[in-house]
């Protein structure tokens, strides 16, 4: 099975809810220590080809399905295509994430306690120059987390989000910070 469909399995929901969850998904993976595993179907959000197995190919077909380039390259231009979401916020994902010194495979790795909802992981760079924190609420509901200083190795009065330039305010105490359902934060402290 697919990545995409096996998150996305006989959902009626929007578009941008499915492409959203997915997302979410993989940017724990791109957080996580070391080299993250990318297979090409999941740049795109491949969907299972359930009518190769029907028609009676092997099983292993469903995520096998052979890239039709023009095809491809159509839903790429399509706007509001789930092809183009996935491949537009996968991409952006990917850059950030190899900008920045944090993420690197050596980097230092912390898990936060932010609840059942929600992935918070601290990461810091070799020379510990920078921290990132990587926040991904994997609900479809809103959810609020808040962390102490302590927890995020020093204070900071602004945070700023390297995948969308957003900017919050913390406080001496940490940082609140309310997420969307299934948004993902790359927080790092602003200069």
């Amino acid at each position: 099975i697919t990545w995409y469909s096996a998150l996305n399995r006989d959902s009626d929901e929007s578009v941008e809810r499915q492409v959203s969850r997915f997302i979410a998904s993989r940017a724990i993976a791109m957080v996580l220590r070391g080299v993250p595993g990318v297979y090409l179907p999941s740049l795109f959000g491949a969907k299972n080809d359930t009518a190769a197995v029907l028609a009676g190919a092997e099983p292993r077909s469903i995520n096998r399905k052979t890239i039709d380039e023009q095809a491809l390259y159509a839903l790429l231009a399509e706007r509001g295509s789930w092809v183009h979401r996935v491949a537009t916020r996968f991409r952006r994902l990917i850059r950030r994430r190899i900008a920045t010194p944090a993420f690197h495979p050596n980097g230092g790795q912390r898990n936060l306690p932010a609840g059942d909802s929600v992935f918070a992981v601290l990461r810091s760079s070799p020379d510990k120059s920078q921290r990132v924190l990587a926040l991904t609420n994997v609900t479809g509901g809103t959810q609020r987390v808040s962390l102490e200083t302590a927890d995020l190795d020093g204070s900071s009065s602004t945070w700023r989000d390297i995948l969308t330039s957003r900017v919050l305010a913390g406080q001496k105490e940490g940082l609140e910070v309310v997420l969307k359902p299934y948004e993902v934060l790359w927080l790092t402290p602003a200069a």
